[in-house]
């Protein structure tokens, strides 16, 4: 009877314990998860935050030049570049 009852409860500790476990690796996971789409999401706003400041930049400086109206050129080099950088080219 005694021994029965040790089986018992090693076997319900051993579950206890294997359960705690995959639960817990359950959630660093999640965690490591979470943590990697929050820095692709920054990631992508700052690669959209770049292009918008070398759009702006390159609009002032062609338009200080007078070689195009920023509209023309300094939009079409902006997207090309931010396309470039979103595509990971440069």
């Amino acid at each position: 009877m005694v021994l029965v009852l040790v089986e018992v409860l090693v076997l319900v500790l051993v579950l206890v314990l294997v359960e705690v476990l995959v639960l817990v690796l359950v959630l660093v996971l999640v965690e490591v998860l979470v943590v990697l789409v929050l820095v692709l999401v920054f990631a992508v706003e700052l690669v959209g935050v770049l292009a918008l400041v070398l759009r702006l930049v390159l609009g002032v400086l062609l338009g200080f030049v007078g070689v195009l109206p920023w509209l023309d050129l300094g939009t079409l080099l902006a997207f090309v570049l931010g396309g470039l950088f979103k595509l990971g080219a440069l």
